[in-house]
């Protein structure tokens, strides 16, 4: 996992959160960011929820990457 995905990951590691709130902590820019939600939601590592809502599909341990 790089240091982009590590951010939301961490982000998300608490419960669902609308796109608005990732951005706000991780300060990625928007287009990364959606971007990268899309590449960890085809890897099965997150879910979407309707519109820009996401959650973990399951919780991750980043400690050991």
């Amino acid at each position: 996992m790089n240091e982009i995905q590590k951010k939301i990951v961490l982000a998300l590691n608490d419960g669902i959160e609308e796109i608005d709130a990732i951005h706000s902590q991780t300060k990625i820019e928007m287009n990364i960011l959606l971007a990268t939600l899309l590449e960890l939601e085809l890897a099965g590592k997150v879910d979407s929820f309707g519109v820009q809502i996401y959650r973990l599909a399951f919780k991750l341990d980043l400690s050991t990457n």
